[in-house]
């Protein structure tokens, strides 16, 4: 078998100009990503499902949004209450106003 004429080609060769249209691309990375919980007693709260006193225990997680894994700014954070005695949870318009200005101090 011998070869083909046109089964050996030379190698092309491409050029590339950079001209005022020609836009550079670049990778990000963004997104939102959560913080460390953190989590806080209430002990001056009584849990309103079972009337037990000195069980609550509320938790924040704040959200962030980051650009390269680094935060940017913060979102609004999420938190709830959960009862110890009966393991009941209580978040977002379930919370009592004592509990979210509890939550809020605590936050500070």
């Amino acid at each position: 078998m011998g070869r083909g004429k046109g089964l050996c080609q030379p190698a092309r060769t491409f050029h590339t100009f950079r001209g005022a249209n020609t836009a550079r691309r670049m990778i990000l990375f963004f997104g939102t990503r959560t913080g460390t919980p953190r989590q806080h007693q209430l002990p001056a709260l009584e849990c309103p499902f079972c009337g037990q006193r000195g069980t609550l225990e509320g938790t924040v997680l704040p959200h962030f949004v980051h650009l390269f894994w680094i935060p940017v700014f913060r979102l609004r954070p999420l938190r709830w209450v959960a009862c110890r005695h009966c393991k009941k949870q209580f978040e977002g318009r379930e919370l009592t106003p004592e509990m979210q200005d509890a939550l809020k101090k605590a936050a500070l």
